[in-house]
């Protein structure tokens, strides 16, 4: 039994833990309404009343059992699979449609596994990205067929086993219970799921990360006289740090984060003794799947490289002329989770953490702060703190953060599970229903913002282009297409990919205004042109209708209801009728009664033999405003533009033309 003492220091741990609830409540309800000093101010009391309230916790001793009673194996199991469920069905409901769009870089990655497919040899790099997640994604499309949600499945498959490499971390660093609270806040993170259906390999960095962290806490717990188990750890360790390094370049860092550990165990007595052969496995089993991607680093640094010199802040230092970029990057990357994050992909207007997981986070980080004597919050908060660098380092963006921000959440699972081990004893019986209050909340403010039918919306996939892509898949089959550049990207190409064809080539052409209006492409079918919703494609659209008067007009449409395009069909009747001049010849000079009429596609013209005069009408198109000379090179004619006489009887004349179509008329004797 405990003493009196125990009970009231326990009591008193809980009520500054509890009021730390509320104030941090009240800091984040500030953030979210914009009032960033007062939110700041709570958030501060909150992290006070955190720390004292867990500084010194017994349980985060190295040489302490876990302080809850284990999990039966057979429930914990039972536990695990409810909440991998619910982390898949959150990442496959309505695959298709949300988030409703294709970004360019998904597009990208889906164009190189369709490479991959026609058999393209291998590379380690492409566009001076890693492209093993292309080579997943190659065959989820031969399994399912190269379409979206063969895509995004194979996001899926890395988030999914994201979940499961996070969970058997925090279960060997902790216990299941903790485990099992983090993985489900993991599970329903709205940034993971985001990820997860993403078609980016920036989601494939979580599964290796943590089963690296994993296979060395394996390796450093095992007994040193089961020496094939030990080596056989250490050696899962360097086979996903090799493959990570496949993945991208956040990755890098954990890297060094997993080395850092491991040369700070080394002074402790006896560890390369007990350690050397899974050490000398590790790096073997590293440099082997990193080889082909690290040998080619090594002959190609440049373009190894391209991708963290393009997006590393030192240019914008050297142009500000100041450290003033650095420090706007790390105030920006402190309120990210909770206040507002900063990029170029996710909502920015609104924290990466939901509202429930951004409470908790920071609790987490407080059972860090008051524990740092301790060794497993010391690593927990400097590999958080390494991985978050490329959020200071580069142009803030939310991939970016993909190894720090899971262990955001487990911060959070990590402050529930203090809060528990105050409970435990003195309040038990709270316990589980708190816990389903919170997994119920999390649950539903995830749906709400990212799943149900009044979800937040996030624009990065660019929903605008596969609106077209999609439009034009039925319509490549019949009519010659022409497509604003805009718009004639990688989502073009892949959701009208035919198979066997080179993916790199544009499926359509790309319009030319110059060349296509009017059209002077060989054509022989319909044509739809799409161009952007914008006022002066409105005006466009009036001038096609002058030359084409039967063309009709749909607006696309994208998942979100918005008119973001215009597609313009002509008909192929209508594009013969308005090729080159409309040729009248008559058998008089006066112009009276036309014994042949026919369209005439260029000049010099040949009348025919008893033609005595002859009209040609159609528009002229000219580039740019200026004044322009028109010259009559024999015979008697007149030409006319916009109504107005340039050349009366033969010779030249001039005339000031604004750029665009304009009227003509050209009568000859």
């Amino acid at each position: 039994m405990r003493g009196q003492a125990w009970r009231v220091r326990r009591w008193g741990r809980l009520g500054l833990a509890l009021a730390g609830l509320a104030l941090a409540y009240l800091g984040q309800t500030a953030l979210e309404g914009d009032r960033l000093g007062a939110g700041l101010g709570w958030y501060a009391l909150a992290l006070v009343a955190w720390i004292l309230a867990f500084a010194d916790s017994e349980w985060l001793r190295d040489d302490v059992a876990p302080p809850l009673r284990p999990l039966p194996r057979r429930l914990e199991l039972l536990l695990l699979a409810g909440v991998l469920l619910v982390g898949l069905v959150l990442r496959v409901y309505r695959l298709r449609e949300i988030p409703w769009g294709l970004s360019i870089d998904g597009s990208a990655n889906a164009l190189k596994a369709l490479d991959i497919l026609r058999g393209a040899p291998y590379e380690p790099l492409y566009l001076s990205r890693e492209t093993m997640y292309h080579y997943f994604m190659a065959a989820f499309f031969w399994l399912f067929g190269p379409d979206l949600i063969a895509l995004r499945l194979t996001s899926v498959f890395f988030g999914m086993f994201g979940l499961i490499a996070f969970y058997l971390l925090a279960r060997e660093m902790f216990d299941a219970r903790l485990a099992l609270i983090a993985t489900f806040l993991f599970a329903t993170s709205v940034y993971h799921i985001t990820y997860s259906r993403s078609g980016w390999r920036a989601i494939q960095v979580p599964a290796f990360e943590f089963l690296a962290f994993y296979g060395v806490l394996r390796a450093m717990r095992t007994d040193p006289a089961r020496t094939r188990a030990l080596v056989g750890w250490w050696a899962l360790a360097g086979v996903m740090v090799g493959l990570g390094l496949n993945t991208y370049e956040p990755f890098r860092l954990v890297v060094i984060v997993l080395g850092l550990w491991i040369l700070s165990q080394v002074p402790r007595r006896g560890f390369l003794a007990r350690h050397w052969r899974g050490l000398v496995a590790f790096a073997v089993c590293s440099v082997v799947f990193f080889g082909p991607l690290g040998w080619y680093a090594i002959t190609h640094w440049a373009e190894f490289n391209a991708r963290a010199r393009a997006v590393f802040i030192g240019e914008r230092v050297r142009q500000a002329k100041s450290l003033k970029p650095l420090w706007e990057n790390v105030r920006n990357l402190l309120l990210t989770y909770n206040y507002r994050a900063i990029g170029d992909f996710f909502d920015n207007s609104r924290p990466l953490l939901g509202r429930i997981e951004a409470i908790l986070y920071v609790g987490g980080l407080s059972v860090l702060l008051g524990n740092l004597h301790r060794s497993r919050p010391r690593l927990l908060l400097g590999w958080f703190l390494l991985t978050l660098s490329p959020g200071v380092l580069s142009w803030p963006n939310a991939q970016r953060l993909i190894a720090a921000t899971p262990l955001a959440l487990l911060f959070g699972g990590l402050f529930l599970y203090a809060i528990w081990v105050l409970l435990d004893e003195i309040a038990e019986p709270v316990v589980y229903p708190a816990l389903a209050a919170v997994g119920i909340l999390s649950l539903l403010w995830t749906y709400q913002v990212y799943l149900g039918p009044n979800r937040r919306i996030v624009w990065g996939y660019e929903p605008e282009r596969l609106a077209v892509a999609l439009y034009l898949k039925p319509i490549g089959e019949t009519d010659m297409v022409l497509v604003e550049e805009r718009f004639n990207q990688g989502q073009v190409d892949f959701i009208n990919y035919i198979p066997g064809r080179d993916p790199f080539t544009h499926r359509f052409p790309t319009f030319d205004l110059q060349r296509d209006v009017p059209l002077r492409r060989p054509v022989d079918r319909p044509v739809t042109i799409v161009l952007e919703e914008r006022p002066e494609h409105r005006a466009l659209v009036t001038v096609l209708r002058t030359l084409y008067p039967d063309l009709r007009v749909e607006a696309i449409r994208d998942g979100y209801g918005r008119a973001v395009a215009l597609g313009v069909r002509i008909p192929y009747e209508a594009i013969t009728a308005a090729w080159g001049l409309r040729a009248r010849y008559f058998a008089d000079d006066r112009w009276q009664e036309p014994f042949m009429e026919r369209i005439e596609p260029e000049m010099p013209f040949l009348p025919p033999p008893d033609a005595r005069s002859a009209e040609w009408r159609g528009f002229l198109w000219v580039d740019r405003l200026g004044e322009y000379e028109f010259q009559v090179s024999r015979g008697r004619a007149r030409l006319e533009l916009d109504g107005r006489i340039v050349v009366g009887d033969g010779g030249s004349g001039r005339i000031f033309l604004t750029r665009g179509f304009h009227p003509l008329r050209l009568r000859a004797v």
